[in-house]
């Protein structure tokens, strides 16, 4: 329309710097947007998440319209990349819009990515939960992590800024019947070091929707009869747990091992019906990797093997089993996560040890085999 023409524009919070970290385009869920002041206008775009340059653990909310010239900039890019922002605005929602929960919000109507700096940046860990509300905070939204499905909730394995949602969907939630086989063992340690930095601090609430929903209908459910027994039963682990220590434990393995992962799915089902599994350590000598092996096993009528002891943890946990010091050994949470590198869902676990004294520092020299 003739009477339409482009300005230059740049919002207030880009005058000291232009550079951000872009790390997730969500083109499979264009917003409409009627632009306040004109409704007859409408604007399609798509949510954006992004970092400053310096809090890039902070990912936060933009919006950027649905440009064909914009979204090939970063077709193909690996996230994240370094973008420069050339124009942008903060955009004021229409009253009668609802695509967001936010009154306005950052508009990156153009932007460059600089090649250079893009090959050489350093993805770090998103923050969960995020740092408190800055100045920032109101046009541009700290993102929760655990609410999206994307490049940072499936951190450290990422893929491109344009987010493909087949890349994040599995056809079925239930466990298939053949389970895909175990991958080579030195994979799987990469992969389980890299997991382990980032599972520890994911929320609880951090699982797939269905088994959410499930998770929420069973506390629902179980609250009013056993209300007054779980208080009673709060109060008496305060008193048992006050001169205890805990260890809380990612395990290692129990990402590609088929039946082990056929054990967590039975464990998670438990759980969502409000009946947590027992567990317990039990050395493993015989071992063909380390001798030294810790294995956990779910009492499932039978004991049966979830997981074990990550190496720089071994020493410890060993120790405290020596002198007898472990007092309880339980399921903290089992997280039902999509993993890019092996296509599929997969059940992660976390323990809970509780010991007598404090327990001694990881190790950060331990190899398999080394004497204990």
């Amino acid at each position: 329309m003739d009477a339409l023409s482009e300005h230059e524009s740049q919002a207030e919070i880009f005058q000291d710097s232009t550079i951000l970290y872009l790390h997730c385009v969500d083109t499979q869920y264009p917003l409409q947007l009627k632009i306040a002041g004109l409704p007859l206008l409408r604007m399609e775009g798509y949510f954006c998440h992004f970092s400053f340059m310096n809090s890039l653990s902070n990912r936060r909310i933009c919006i950027l319209p649905n440009s064909a010239e914009l979204l090939r900039k970063v077709d193909g890019v690996n996230s994240p990349c370094v973008i420069n922002v050339t124009s942008s605005v903060v955009f004021k929602f229409h009253e009668e819009d609802v695509a967001g929960q936010y009154d306005e919000v950052l508009l990156i109507w153009d932007f460059d990515v600089d090649v250079l700096l893009s090959t050489t940046a350093t993805p770090l860990a998103p923050k969960y939960p995020p740092d408190n509300d800055d100045e920032n905070s109101g046009i541009c939204p700290l993102l929760d992590i655990t609410r999206t499905t994307c490049n940072c909730s499936n951190f450290p394995i990422i893929g491109k800024v344009l987010i493909d949602l087949a890349d994040f969907t599995v056809p079925e939630t239930q466990m298939p019947n053949n389970f895909s086989p175990d991958l080579d063992d030195e994979f799987e340690d990469q992969l389980d070091e890299v997991l382990e930095q980032r599972l520890p601090d994911i929320h609880a609430s951090d699982i797939d929707e269905q088994d959410s929903e499930q998770e929420q209908n069973a506390d629902l459910e179980q609250n009013d009869e056993h209300e007054q027994n779980d208080l009673e039963q709060d109060e008496e682990q305060e008193i048992n747990e006050a001169e205890q220590f805990a260890e809380l434990i990612f395990m290692k393995g129990t990402t590609f091992h088929g039946h082990f992962q056929e054990v967590l799915h039975a464990c998670k089902q438990l759980m969502l019906e409000g009946n947590t599994p027992e567990v317990s350590l039990t050395a493993e000598p015989v071992n063909k990797r380390d001798e030294n092996a810790i294995v956990v096993k779910a009492l499932l009528g039978i004991s049966k093997p979830i997981g074990y002891i990550p190496a720089r943890k071994l020493p410890k946990v060993t120790d405290a089993m020596r002198k007898g010091e472990i007092t309880s050994v339980a399921l903290n949470n089992v997280i039902y996560k999509y993993i890019y590198a092996a296509k599929a869902r997969r059940y992660f676990a976390k323990i809970l040890i509780l010991k007598r004294n404090r327990w001694l520092p990881d190790s950060k020299t331990y190899e398999y085999n080394d004497p204990i």
